[in-house]
């Protein structure tokens, strides 16, 4: 019994850690997927940040994320996600806040 267990958590180890290992690898596409079109919702308040659309990878394929408003973040910055070309395929880098290097 302790033998078959032993086998199981083994398998179970290089389970997680290829699909941790596939998670964290960059997914190349043939053509990058046109975003569906959509109106952009009134700003709540002045002050907020319009976050632009992102791409998410899920099951092996990229899923579109439609932008929204943000409230604005103390010494942050949004920087904008793109589309990078490689060899005839693309590969989706997501924006992210960064620092805006400010001290208030």
């Amino acid at each position: 019994m302790k033998r078959v267990y032993n086998r199981f958590t083994g398998i179970l180890a290089i389970v997680l850690f290829s699909s941790l290992v596939s998670s964290c690898a960059p997914s190349y596409v043939a053509m990058r997927p046109v975003p569906p079109s959509y109106a952009r919702p009134v700003q709540p308040g002045p002050g907020y940040i319009w976050v632009n659309d992102n791409w998410v990878r899920r099951g092996g394929q990229y899923v579109f994320v439609p932008g929204y408003w943000s409230a604005p973040r103390r010494n942050r910055v949004w920087t904008e996600g793109n589309w990078q070309s490689r060899g005839g395929r693309y590969h989706w880098t997501p924006g992210r806040w960064r620092s805006s290097g400010r001290r208030y």
